[in-house]
């Protein structure tokens, strides 16, 4: 499960549950893999539109990620920090913009109406924060309350953040304003006090698979690192669950152990099960 977002994944592995046996130890970690590909759309509107990615793949081109909306002679994407790119029938995206990154704000103009879809995995989650104006994205795969998604970066009075319709302004403590939710792929510009590196808040959500314990007689433990398609995942934003159908046998969140994110799952059941 991918607990910022609440989402559930399947564990590639299959365990045979053993009353009490252990898989795994500190010294001899398993390995659970999960597949990591994440979705992304973004409704546009004709004329100009502020949007984000959220998801990089191996060709992050304009050829190859703008593509299939309608676009026409003069269609125009630029970024904030000066680059710009202009799309011709005949030649695709032409311009100093070559490229788009996950987290940064563009600036689109399409003729009409259309949906921009890209799939890939979901991108690291930092953001570099100058003083003064940025153009940035949400990093996450389901919309954040403001006060949340900026939780982690020290906004300052007077700090700002704007989309292509609301603004909201740090004043008293609180963000104040009729912006008061950041959404996957929507731009925004960020004007921050002070320069840094923003990470976007991220909350562990497993008391949904709460359970007793004291409802099992028997139990098995299990000692593993996460894979993400194949590489050791180094973060803790993942919490790991077992279950009989719908029902939580047990959850676990990662702890440090050696420089690696460790998981240590007690998987629990009766003797009918």
């Amino acid at each position: 499960m991918d607990a910022s977002e609440c989402e559930i994944r399947d564990i590639s592995e299959a365990f045979t549950y053993e009353a009490n046996t252990e898989v795994g130890s500190v010294d001899r970690l398993d390995q659970l893999s999960i597949e990591g590909i994440s979705y992304l759309q973004i409704p546009l509107q004709a004329g100009t539109n502020w949007i984000s990615f959220n998801v990089t793949q191996s060709n992050m081109s304009l050829n190859s990620v703008i593509k299939d909306v309608g676009l026409t002679d003069g269609s125009v994407l630029s970024s904030h920090e000066g680059k710009y790119a202009e799309f011709a029938s005949f030649e695709g995206w032409k311009g100093t913009l070559k490229e788009v990154k996950p987290g940064v704000l563009y600036k689109l103009t399409v003729p009409e109406v259309a949906s921009l879809k890209m799939s890939g995995k979901l991108a690291e989650n930092q953001v570099n924060v100058s003083s003064g104006w940025n153009g940035i994205g949400l990093i996450k795969e389901t919309p954040s309350p403001l006060a949340q998604a900026l939780g982690n970066f020290a906004v300052s009075e007077g700090d700002i953040i704007r989309s292509l319709e609301d603004t909201a302004t740090y004043s008293g403590g609180a963000w104040q304003g009729g912006l008061q939710q950041l959404l996957p792929g929507e731009g925004y510009m960020f004007k921050s006090s002070a320069a840094g590196s923003l990470a976007f808040a991220r909350t562990h959500q497993a008391s949904q698979w709460s359970f007793s314990a004291a409802d099992y007689e028997q139990y098995m433990t299990i000692t593993a690192v996460l894979e993400l398609d194949g590489v050791e995942y180094h973060k803790d934003d993942v919490v790991i669950g077992a279950f009989v159908g719908d029902d939580s046998r047990g959850f676990a969140e990662p702890f440090r152990v050696l420089n690696r994110w460790v998981y240590f799952l007690t998987v629990y059941a009766n003797s009918a099960d």
